[in-house]
């Protein structure tokens, strides 16, 4: 408080300017301090905004990097899952980079080739050798790298994330890298920046440097600087803090502009395990930037306090002096004193802020200029005015302000000054304005006399704190709004503040929250003592990315991800811990169900029974899956792109693969049933079946489909298959047809072999019960009617044989039988059955016939064959002897002829009997057909006559046949002699000889015939020819069309006996007035044909004289025999059986030369005899000799290639030439071996 007093005394005065100085020097002082203190807060506040600005900027970046690891992990589950699907992955990527801000995103193959990019120029280039891509593929994680120009294939500096991409096996499939450019992080810093400036610092610039875990500057506000320094080398203080986690802010000097600068700095916290990713982050502001307001306003204060206090200083200086020199002249101190007032006031004039002066009733004394001008008026227009009517009626909020209530008038009334924050004073224009106003009053020794009021127009202040509330009520607003949840927590646990998002997420008011323990209350019970570590987590610095399971007032639980930030005093002391999280409960649920969907899908796709593949809609192979691999015999990776084709088979490859562009074309589903062969060539069938996907744009983008195993399908249709062909084939070999008539609808359907068995075509035939009787022999439809007649009505069994008319007019016997299928009421509907073609078997029964009679016979003829063979060789052998003796006029000689010839005929007759029932002896040997033609010419020439042209074509070509040669040349003779019978007149006689091959059709209708190769030996005349009743007949034995005496029927049938007993058959061809051909097949041999014996010495020299043992049970025949060897000078050795023969021989002294034996004998036969002297005997020659049939010499084991046999009957001289050829060697003789077989 300033007082005026009247000074009486100089000695009063002596101290004032001392006082005076000191009090200005005081007030300077405090001046000083003052300011450096309201320096020192407002570089404190500054420092704590710009270390909040990088402690925001951080955690923007940490979610940005987070942000774009989550979408390097999409990248790697989609790109498996797409494999190298080219439409899907570009679109993916474009869409990715467009959201996200990405410069470039990529796809590579396992080799480091980019298959797909955002840039099409990439595409195709090799980056296998680039640090980023070599890092990624070895890694089982993301691979985060600053890469430039040499690294990076887009060859300008920013941020990779790369991570290898894997195939449900685990192999790997490439890499896909996202590449964030340094404007997206300058940028992301810039957005930050200005908004702080925005809000905070309207006319402060911030400078802000970004500097990677090398100290080299990523982003800078001031790029141009020193783009290459190192940050960490130059040792800047708050880079080093930062790189080791701390986080505030610290005075330090600029490098770059060697100014002093306020730095807040932080660090990223980075992705786990990488390191490159945990960034240093700088905020400056100017500190002379932050303390010009403040230098102004001090300025300002500076000169007020210049203007005031230094003329007051020197004022009372002065006054001091000119009181000490001449304090009595009063008026003359009164003028002085009225002249420093006027400098006083010129000085009150200079001020920018209002001053006036009012009496103690408050009206104005004085005011200088400043003030009027706020009040709109002229200075003089205020004297004596009352200036709280004038001015400062009405409060703020412009209620009536009463006097007594005024600040102002209780200066004066209390002799207290007053400082006024805030008050409305009114202008002239009765607009107000706020202002900041104090009032000192006025004290004298009368008292007070008044008061001084300075005020200051605040409007502008008042608008920086409007705009101030305005921005904080804004950013309540959006914090309150704000989908995450945002709360305020007291170290104690209090909650301090909380916005509406926790309130909907956890079921509490805010008002229930506020000053609640925030852990006590979301974490009861156990999960409180669970959380209770966290407490000392916040305390330590910011938590970044921690998810907690809080319960909610309903119970719920819910899971929030935390970012939270600590708000520290002054004093370093943590204030409160503030939390931002987002409720991630559907996102967990939801990627839960997506993770459990995605191994559903691996597990379905891994255990499916059918492939399944998915290729795009060029046939392109994506994806197979393990099913698919173990059908093919192929990996994963050896059956994308176009190995798959590799698994087709050769023979289905080119149809399946047209099959799929059709059904791309088409636009259709794939579906086709084809062959896969393994690399080990195990060939499986599959059906392959797939679908289209569609784009964006609805057009085919690929295929997904299956194949199944269908090869036990295909086994049992091919089993099915052969069952039915075996079927055909067994109804076609027994000509056994099945048939089905539909009755209602008259409709007849036949299998295959009906068809045959009809001799009709599938279109030939009308399907009807009419069209099946057409084909009925005329003669037998009725019986066939009648029995189907019987079958339908009266239900008896349909069973019948009929005849049946082919359209070429063949006649075939078929056997019919079938069943009847009625309805409820009793109504036939269908009748189905079988139809046997059994002409064969007709032919059969009648070949049955004949072959028992002939058998009957035979077996007669083969009866009596030895007997009679033994008696005849007794009578043509003593008739021939006598022949000898009897000189030619002998007149028994005719007798003895008589005898001869009768004997021959009946060896004749007994030789034809056992031919035609095939039981005479069979010397069967390699023939050229063409020779035993050759050779019978001549004698057929003279046989048939001069009247019949004897013609021969014989194949010099023709094979050989295995036949008995004397009985093919009888065959030929027989055959000559019944054409020319049937040629009375003459005619033309043709023996032909070719090559033939008997085809299955050919045989089917000519039984019993075989096929196969033969030869055949036609004997064809210009006869009379035979009726098809005669040929019936002609091959049965006694059947003649010959006048009685002059033929015995026997002719045919030998020929018929011959050829069956050489396993051939005959055909006859005849036609009545045109001729009769008889064919004759003999089976082919390979081997080579043997050469014709021929008897080179004759009866006359025919004489020996060695050793000869006889062994024969009938004694006729056997003194027949001494006799004619003993004729011939042999020495004969003679037993009646193979006994006496072992006897004789063992008392014989010297050598046997040859053994002659019947075959068949009592006790030994002739082949034991002969194996037992051949033990004894190594040189014994052996003829054997019998008059059984075939049958029975072959059951004794004599009829064997090379063996000498000598058939019943024979004459002497056949007996004589015999044993010489066997004695000299012409004949072979059976070997030791043969005789002797081992045991």
């Amino acid at each position: 408080m300033l007082r005026f007093h009247t000074l009486t005394s100089n000695r009063r005065y002596r101290w004032l300017s001392t006082f005076m100085v000191g009090m200005a020097v005081v007030a300077l002082l405090a001046v000083t301090v003052a300011t450096r203190t309201v320096q020192g807060h407002l570089v404190a506040s500054i420092g704590e905004s710009v270390a909040l600005a990088a402690r925001d900027i951080a955690a923007k970046l940490d979610t940005l990097q987070r942000e774009r690891q989550g979408d390097l992990q999409v990248l790697q589950t989609i790109s498996t899952i797409y494999g190298h699907d080219a439409t899907a992955s570009h679109a993916l990527l474009t869409t990715l980079a467009a959201a996200h801000g990405y410069r470039w995103l990529a796809l590579t193959d396992a080799e480091g080739r980019i298959m797909e990019s955002t840039e099409a120029a990439m595409v195709g280039l090799d980056c296998s050798r680039d640090a980023w891509f070599q890092a990624a593929r070895g890694l089982s994680g993301i691979d985060v790298r600053f890469v430039s120009g040499t690294q990076d294939p887009a060859s300008s500096r920013g941020l990779a994330f790369s991570a290898r991409t894997l195939s449900p096996g685990q192999e790997v499939l490439g890499v896909v890298t996202a590449w964030v450019g340094l404007e997206t992080l300058n940028n992301l810093i810039q957005r930050t920046v200005q908004g702080i400036e925005l809000q905070e610092f309207p006319t402060v610039k911030i400078e802000y440097q970004l500097v990677g875990e090398d100290g080299l500057l990523l982003a800078d506000s001031l790029p141009a600087q020193q783009p290459t320094a190192n940050l960490k080398i130059m040792g800047l203080q708050s880079v080093m803090r930062a790189t080791h986690g701390e986080a505030g802010y610290l005075l330090e000097t600029d490098a770059r502009r060697g100014v002093p600068v306020v730095t807040g700095y932080a660090r990223t916290t980075g992705l786990a395990g990488v390191p490159a990713t945990q960034w240093v982050i700088l905020v400056r502001v100017d500190r002379g930037a932050i303390l010009a307001p403040i230098q102004s306003l001090m300025t300002r204060l500076g000169l007020l306090f210049a203007a005031v206090f230094a003329p007051m200083l020197g004022f009372l200086v002065w006054s001091t002096r000119r009181l000490r020199t001449d304090w009595l002249r009063a008026e003359e101190s009164s003028t002085r004193a009225r002249a420093a007032e006027a400098k006083y006031r010129a000085l009150l004039q200079s001020t920018g802020d209002g001053i006036y002066g009012i009496d103690i009733e408050g009206r104005c004394t004085f005011i200088n200029r400043a003030g009027a001008q706020m009040l709109g008026y002229e200075p003089d227009e205020l004297l004596g005015l009352d200036m709280h009517e004038t001015i400062h009626q009405t409060r703020p909020d412009s209620s009536p302000y009463p006097i007594e209530d005024c600040p102002i008038h209780r200066a004066i009334g209390c002799a207290t000054g007053c400082d006024h924050d805030e008050d409305v004073f009114w202008r002239r224009d009765r607009s107000s304005f706020p202002v900041r106003c104090s009032a000192e009053p006025l004290v004298t020794e009368n008292g007070v006399v008044g008061a001084v009021v300075v005020f200051s127009d605040i409007t502008e202040r008042k608008q920086i704190q409007e705009e101030l509330r305005r921005q904080q009520e804004y950013t309540a607003h959006i914090v309150n709004s704000a989908p995450m949840l945002v709360c305020g927590i007291r170290p104690d646990g209090a909650t301090a503040f909380v916005n509406h998002a926790v309130t909907q997420t956890t079921g509490y008011g805010a008002g229930e929250l506020i000053g609640q323990n925030w852990w006590r209350l979301f974490y009861p019970g156990d999960e409180y003592r669970q959380v209770e570590r966290l407490f000392h987590e916040f305390e330590q610095g910011p938590v970044v990315d921690y998810e907690m399971t809080l319960t909610t007032k309903y119970g719920d639980k819910r899971v929030v991800a935390w970012n939270s930030v600590n708000r520290y005093s002054e004093s370093g002391e943590l204030v409160e811990v503030i939390g931002i999280g987002v409720d991630v409960t559907e996102r967990r649920r939801v990627e839960a169900a997506l993770r459990a969907s995605e191994a559903q899908y691996q597990t379905l796709a891994t255990i499916s029974p059918v492939g399944i593949f998915h290729a795009d809609d060029k046939g392109l192979c994506l994806y197979v899956n393990r099913r698919w691999c173990e059908i093919a015999g192929l990996s994963l990776i050896e059956a994308c792109g176009e190995g798959w084709i590799r698994a087709l088979h050769p023979e289905d490859r080119t149809s399946v693969l047209a099959e799929w562009r059709a059904a791309v074309q088409e636009d259709r589903p794939f579906r086709s049933e084809y062959r896969i062969q393994r690399p080990d060539g195990a060939v499986t069938w599959v059906f392959g079946q797939a679908v289209a996907q569609r784009g964006p744009g609805d057009e085919i983008a690929s295929f997904v489909g299956t194949i199944t195993d269908i090869s036990q399908r295909k086994e049992a249709e091919e089993a099915v298959r052969k069952s039915q062909a075996r079927l055909a084939e067994a109804q076609r070999i027994a000509h056994l047809g099945n048939w089905d008539w539909d009755i209602l609808k008259n409709q007849v359907w036949w299998s295959d072999e009906v068809y045959r068995i009809f001799g009709l075509a599938p279109q030939q035939f009308g399907a009807t019960y009419e069209a099946l009787l057409a084909s009925v022999h005329p003669e037998d439809r009725d019986a066939v009617n009648r029995a189907v007649e019987q079958a339908l009505t009266h239900r008896q069994p349909y069973s019948i044989d009929h005849r049946i008319l082919l359209p070429d007019g063949t006649v075939r016997f078929v056997h019919a039988q079938a069943e009847v299928t009625y309805d409820e009421a009793a109504s036939p509907v269908r009748m189905a059955g079988t139809v046997q073609d059994i002409t064969i078997h007709r032919g059969l029964e009648e070949q049955l016939r004949q072959a028992q009679k002939i058998e009957a016979i035979g077996r007669l003829a083969g009866g009596i064959a030895h007997d009679f063979n033994n008696l005849l060789t007794v009578i043509n052998g003593y008739s021939h002897l006598a022949l000898t003796h009897c000189r030619p006029e002998d007149p028994t000689r005719d007798a003895f002829e008589q005898i001869k010839l009768a004997g021959k005929r009946a060896a004749t007759l007994t030789q034809q009997l056992l031919a035609f029932s095939r039981r005479q002896v069979f010397e069967a040997k390699v023939l050229d057909p063409n020779a035993v033609v050759e050779n019978a010419e001549k004698l057929l020439r003279h046989l048939i006559g001069e009247d019949i042209e004897l013609i021969t074509f014989l194949d010099p070509n023709v094979g050989l046949v295995r036949a008995d040669q004397g009985q093919l040349d009888q065959v030929i003779m027989n055959l000559a002699v019944n054409a020319r019978d049937a040629m009375p007149q003459g005619g033309k006689l043709t023996v032909e000889t070719r090559n033939v091959e008997l085809s299955a059709a050919y045989v089917q209708t000519h039984f019993p015939a075989k096929p196969g190769r033969y030869v055949m030996l036609a004997v064809t005349d210009t006869g009379c020819g035979m009726d098809a009743e005669t040929q019936s007949h002609i091959f049965e034995p006694f059947f003649t069309t010959k006048e009685p005496g002059k033929g015995t029927g026997l002719g045919l049938a030998t020929v018929y006996g011959i050829v069956k007993q050489s396993e051939g058959y005959i055909r006859v061809y005849s036609e009545q007035g045109v001729g009769t051909s008889f064919k004759i097949y003999l089976p082919r041999v390979e081997d080579e044909a043997e050469p014709e014996e021929s008897l080179v010495v004759s009866a006359s020299v025919a004489q020996g004289t060695e050793t000869v043992l006889l062994v024969e049970d009938e004694a006729m025949v056997r003194r027949l025999a001494r006799k004619v060897l003993a004729q011939h000078g042999y020495k004969v050795l003679e037993a009646c059986d193979g006994e006496e023969a072992l006897s004789l021989a063992a008392q014989h002294p010297g050598p046997i030369d040859l053994l002659l034996t019947d075959t068949v004998m009592p006790k030994l036969s002739g082949r034991e005899v002969a194996s037992r002297l051949a033990a004894r005997f190594p040189d014994l020659k052996v003829v054997f000799m019998s008059g059984y049939t075939d049958d029975a010499v072959v059951r004794h084991g004599v009829l064997e290639a090379g063996v000498p046999f000598l058939q019943k009957p024979f004459t002497p001289d056949a007996l004589a030439c015999k044993l010489r050829d066997v004695l000299d060697g012409r004949t072979k003789n059976p070997s030791r071996e043969r005789l002797c077989p081992q045991r």
